[in-house]
């Protein structure tokens, strides 16, 4: 995401009130520090630059010191009891109480460069938006910092809990964006922030090693985030600003909560409309409901060739295949079990064989549909079609399709095994 988008984010959210803290990964000289003062000047906002590498706890919390209160409880014919002690609090830093006024962008610089110690006092800050239990207004903005965690950045490791507590904005650079919104600028006393004898020198020859210099390491995604109840929290919040970014911008966005693969999923799915196909289409399966699940199904098979545009009809139909695995009133869906293999018929073979698994290893149903698979094909006078195998007249059985698939797993299991044991 360039600078100029990551902007414009940090705007929208400030101005919607978006109170989950951003994290802005990117290397060294980027402009991570520089958009902080850019950002607050169009807010009209005031900020602070709050290094985390070069502070303590104390710094953070504020410096402890003895206060006397009155603390009042009842007795049991209701009377008032007042009694005083002495108690520990903290006195809160100078950049705590100008950010309680508000209008206000705390910038955490540096972030996985602050010791354990002090990423952990962070925690109420970043996720509660709280110091000592006093709360800073909506009207706060709340960023922080990070270079890439490789080996040539003194790092320290943070884990996912700290990870969670973010929006992640993976920043890069480009030299036109850097040009329009920095370069060709000036800065607070008039003077050109970049000279134009630099900026013309770059335009004849923009690639990486003049402008800016990359490796493979720093080309990598430097964070792995997961979907989680709180993550999907802050996509409840993002989506607020959907009238004022781009699909584009927001799908970057909502990647840095819970991950690529489901943001792409999720952003489909909004775009497209396309819902799970339900336990009553299932057990209707009338002409449109197979129409869909052939669409859907070819969205699977497709996955690898299109790539994250098909990957929802994948979701949506592994959906309705969970649905039918977790239905608690399993004797609807026996009372259906014809709807139900006729469903799974029509489904890839990999989908098809993991449900029916499934629903042969719940205990109470096992038998049932262990029994369901194997039941013959019946003619019309309501009697068992026979086929010869080996020269031994046996029933057709009426799910052949999905018995051979069974099977044919089942074989491959067995190859896999045999090729692992040791000879």
């Amino acid at each position: 995401m360039y600078l100029n988008v990551v902007e414009e984010v940090l705007l929208q959210a400030a101005k919607r009130r978006v109170v989950s803290s951003f994290l802005l990964w990117g290397t060294h000289g980027i402009g991570k520090t520089s958009i902080i003062p850019q950002v607050a000047k169009k807010l009209n906002y005031k900020y602070r630059n709050f290094r985390a590498s070069q502070v303590d706890p104390t710094e953070i919390l504020g410096f402890p010191s003895k206060q006397t209160k009155v603390f009042t409880t009842h007795d049991a014919d209701g009377n008032e009891i007042s009694s005083s002690t002495e108690v520990l609090t903290y006195a809160h830093p100078e950049w705590f109480e100008q950010a309680r006024h508000g209008n206000f962008i705390l910038f955490l610089d540096e972030v996985n460069r602050a010791k354990p110690d002090v990423q952990n006092t962070l925690f109420e800050l970043v996720q509660e938006r709280t110091l000592g239990g006093v709360p800073l207004p909506d009207t706060v903005l709340i960023v922080a910092g990070n270079n890439p965690a490789s080996g040539k950045y003194h790092t320290f490791e943070s884990d996912e809990a700290w990870m969670d507590r973010f929006i992640h904005l993976k920043v890069e650079s480009n030299f036109n964006v850097w040009v329009d919104n920095f370069a060709r600028k000036t800065d607070r006393s008039g003077k050109a922030n970049i000279s134009r004898e630099i900026i013309e020198f770059l335009a004849k020859d923009k690639s990486s090693e003049m402008f800016h210099h990359k490796d493979e390491s720093e080309n990598l995604t430097p964070f792995e985030v997961h979907p989680t109840p709180r993550s999907w929290q802050k996509v409840h919040e993002i989506l607020g600003l959907r009238d004022v970014l781009s699909d584009d911008v927001l799908h970057e966005v909502i990647q840095g909560v819970v991950g690529p693969k489901v943001a792409t999923a999720f952003m489909v799915d909004i775009r497209s409309g396309k819902k799970p196909i339900t336990l009553d289409e299932v057990f209707e399966l009338s002409d449109m409901t197979k129409e869909k699940i052939r669409e859907y199904s070819e969205g699977v098979i497709e996955d690898s060739e299109h790539g994250s545009e098909r990957h929802v009809e994948v979701s949506l139909l592994n959906q309705t295949c969970e649905e039918l695995v977790r239905e608690e009133n399993s004797e609807l869906v026996k009372q259906y079990s014809d709807k139900v293999m006729a469903f799974f018929e029509l489904l890839p073979e990999a989908m098809s064989q993991k449900t029916l698994q499934k629903l042969c290893k719940q205990n109470k149903n096992k038998k049932f549909w262990h029994d369901k698979l194997m039941e013959p094909l019946l003619d019309v006078k309501n009697e068992p079609v026979m086929t010869e195998v080996d020269g031994h007249p046996q029933p057709v059985p009426k799910w052949s399709k999905l018995l051979k698939s069974l099977e044919e797993l089942r074989q491959s299991r067995k190859a896999i095994q045999n090729l692992s044991k040791p000879s």
